[in-house]
């Protein structure tokens, strides 16, 4: 276990030292308490690592199937696959997509579970097109969540075929949009011929996973400050606005 995975474990649990030693062991099922006080059942691994994600939400029910925490005075409910990829915390807690969306289009792509689409929407967009190669998810917890006016999920396989130009004239991206992209190593394909329609972006924010490659450049050409977050040969963030 390394220094920042024992950090989230101290954080998250009430007794943080017995859920490390039982699950090492692989003493599983027990049960264990989050910091807040709520009870849990750790039944693997991987329950005990996703339940460290989780710390400081407001979280009022959560089990392998589906979560409800408070955030701005609403309670929202997202199903998930314990087996997958979830970033609820990094993008509730820590707000890696705290960008101006007030008012604004989103296109998000990489919607996944519909985490961040409904971040958006819960922060002043206008309209989030969230697209993903799975929608299931995403479909699910936009009707949980009362935001089908707002989100529009669309299955969709990103990359050279579907890249940014394709994407903004299908769907008549206005000029001012946002642009989130987080499809794990298709953004290389999605931007990879010099886009002609960037422009109407006033705001991109990357996940970049085998480094940032040609991805800033191809934005500080197009006009865009912009800041690198993480390492620049493997994983990180790139976070790119229009002058003001």
């Amino acid at each position: 276990m390394d220094f920042k995975t024992f950090r989230a474990y101290m954080s998250a649990y009430d007794k943080p030292l017995n859920v490390m030693f039982r699950t090492a062991l692989n003493r599983f099922p027990f049960k264990a308490k989050l910091r807040k006080g709520l009870e849990v059942e750790i039944k693997s691994k991987r329950h005990a690592y996703f339940f460290t994600t989780l710390r400081e939400l407001d979280v009022i029910y959560v089990d392998d199937r589906f979560i409800q925490f408070r955030y701005k005075d609403k309670v929202l409910k997202f199903y998930f696959d314990i087996n997958g990829f979830v970033a609820l915390g990094e993008i509730f807690r820590e707000g890696i997509y705290d960008v101006d969306v007030k008012g604004r289009t989103v296109v998000d792509v990489g919607a996944g579970i519909g985490d961040s689409p409904i971040y958006f929407a819960l922060n002043g967009a206008k309209k989030v097109y969230a697209f993903d190669v799975n929608t299931t998810y995403l479909e699910r917890n936009i009707r949980e969540n009362n935001l089908k006016d707002v989100v529009e999920p669309i299955r969709c396989e990103c990359g050279f075929s579907n890249n940014l130009d394709i994407i903004t004239l299908k769907y008549n991206i206005p000029s001012g949009s946002v642009l989130k992209v987080d499809c794990e190593g298709c953004e290389y394909g999605f931007f990879g011929v010099p886009p002609r329609l960037i422009s109407r972006y006033h705001t991109i924010v990357i996940e970049y996973h085998n480094g940032v490659r040609h991805l800033a450049d191809l934005l500080r050409a197009s006009g865009f400050n912009v800041v690198i977050r993480g390492n620049r040969k493997k994983i990180g963030l790139i976070y790119a606005g229009r002058p003001t």
